[in-house]
């Protein structure tokens, strides 16, 4: 498709957006869901091995727990089978949400340099020396110890339990993923970074928790696939793709095993119902019926014009608790699970317009902290990735503390505290070994 002048993507992309509004009037769900397959398709060429692809991936699929409820009635694992029966099954407006995103999503792809700069974003050094990075991931076993306390026995990773610490804030999970990630380019290096990778994410995974490393994995497989000649060279490139590839279905495969294990049914699991149980995800129904109460609280004249977008004020001091955030309003007035999928704040603040400009704004908005190729817009693009399917899930406001609070304190003070500290303590030729540096302090 990169082949393709600009003029005849603009005719092509015209032509889709007539497909699509036809398609709509048609209402056929399965019609719907292959017109947004082709779209993803589209958009998975343009980006090949992006952040954007992977997130169009989760809202595609999270569309398919829609698709199946509209063609086969009730399916069983998810509150989803509530849509119809507690809150009217809102369809329609789940199809526009999501024909709306990947068309805009395919726009941006096509005729800005998004993707050009995301590809770019990978290459930078983080910066990190080597006693900084051992440090950052001491730090981040400190703090997963803090929120899992306990051993992952085999009992509990069978049962698929969370048993975490309540005292101790789970963001501190989020911030510790978000600092291994930093470390990345030191490990290209210093092999055991990966030792103490895979141990955070055995702890993880053995307490019941999968969405976070799911997360943090997508961010270790996109540097690794974007970063070029830095991960090796093109023969080494190729094993690498297969390794990444493998590793991301075992994730994937084992994260919908703790899933099933978690809502108990993990004893019926049967060869014939592997392709059911991958297809069908307990989470994902969940968020996806959390929209489309979102849709029935705008719908029935309770739309909260903005009130939601309190709690990101709120999300900039740690550890305070927010009685605006969408998915507590939603648990309160119907009793959902939690979670609120990409869509759902817009739409119960705003309706479907609001659902509309939501999705233009997240482009404009990824597009803007790509725009410059600099090291400090590196570290804030790791949470955004880190918390991908967070983001998709849950809503915007998870990532809001990193950005805005987390992230610039660790990069100025690693660049500026740490620096004049130790240059001040023990000169400057020994200062290198410690805070933010060039490439040539990590050789």
């Amino acid at each position: 498709m990169n082949r393709i002048n600009i003029k005849h993507k603009s005719a092509i992309w015209c032509i889709l957006l007539i497909a699509g509004i036809l398609a709509y009037v048609i209402d056929s769900p399965v019609l719907l869901f292959v017109y947004c397959t082709m779209l993803w398709v589209l958009i998975s060429l343009g980006a090949k091995f992006s952040f954007f692809t992977e997130v169009s991936f989760i809202l595609l699929f999270s569309y398919l727990q829609a698709v199946m409820r509209k063609v086969f009635g009730n399916i069983s694992g998810s509150t989803l089978a509530w849509a119809g029966v507690r809150t009217p099954f809102y369809f329609a407006e789940m199809t526009l949400a999501i024909m709306s995103f990947l068309l805009i999503l395919l726009w941006f792809v096509w005729f800005t340099k998004l993707i050009e700069r995301e590809k770019a974003i990978y290459q930078i050094d983080t910066g990190l020396t080597n006693i900084t990075g051992s440090v950052f991931l001491i730090i981040s076993v400190v703090l997963v110890l803090l929120v899992f306390p306990s051993f992952p026995s085999l009992a509990t990773f069978s049962s698929g339990t969370r048993a975490r610490n309540e005292a101790v804030p789970y963001g501190l999970v989020l911030l510790a993923l978000m600092i291994c990630a930093l470390t990345f380019d030191l490990a290209k290096k210093r092999k055991a970074y990966y030792i103490v990778y895979a141990l955070i994410s055995f702890w993880i995974l053995g307490h019941g928790e999968r969405v976070e490393i799911l997360g943090f994995l997508s961010y270790a497989a996109l540097k690794a696939l974007n970063a070029g000649d830095s991960f090796g060279k093109k023969d080494i490139q190729r094993n690498k793709k297969i390794m990444i590839f493998l590793g991301g279905a075992a994730a994937v495969i084992l994260s919908m095993w703790i899933g099933l294990a978690r809502s108990g049914v993990h004893s019926t699991i049967a060869p014939r119902m592997m392709f059911y149980n991958l297809i069908v995800q307990g989470t994902c129904g969940d968020v996806v019926y959390c929209f489309n109460c979102a849709i029935d609280m705008w719908k029935n004249g309770n739309g909260l014009y903005g009130y939601t977008y309190l709690d990101y004020l709120v999300q900039l001091v740690p550890g305070l608790a927010s009685d605006y955030a969408l998915p507590q309003i939603l648990i309160r007035d119907y009793g959902t699970m939690g979670g609120a999928l990409f869509f759902s704040e817009p739409m119960a603040n705003f309706g479907m317009v609001g659902v509309v400009v939501f999705n233009v704004e997240f482009c404009v908005v990824m597009n803007m902290i790509l725009k410059k190729t600099a090291q400090y817009r590196a570290w804030i693009w790791i949470p955004v990735v880190t918390e991908i399917f967070r983001t998709c899930w849950y809503g915007r406001s998870g990532w809001i503390l990193a950005v805005f609070v987390e992230i610039p304190i660790l990069y100025f003070g690693c660049k500026y505290f740490l620096n004049r500290c130790i240059i001040n303590s023990c000169g400057r030729r020994h200062a290198r070994k410690f805070a933010i540096g060039d490439k040539t302090r990590n050789e």
